[in-house]
């Protein structure tokens, strides 16, 4: 079970990327850039955070910036 999620730095979900169950191993995630609605965000910093389940499951958030 994973979930990534993007937030804007007013801490506003802005887009899930992934969510669900995914087998053991290395994974790559790629954003376009748009929000859960379709719609291009702006250039700035943005927030992610990747939970999985267990102890060791919370990675962020980490800020990433988006430029155009």
């Amino acid at each position: 079970q994973i979930e990534l999620h993007i937030y804007d730095i007013a801490g506003q979900r802005v887009r899930v990327l992934r969510e669900g169950v995914r087998a053991a191993g290395g994974y790559r995630a790629r954003w376009d850039s748009r929000d859960d609605d379709g719609r291009r965000v702006s250039s700035g910093v943005y927030l992610y955070r990747i939970v999985t389940p267990g102890a060791e499951g919370i990675l962020g958030p980490r800020k990433m910036l988006l430029l155009r």
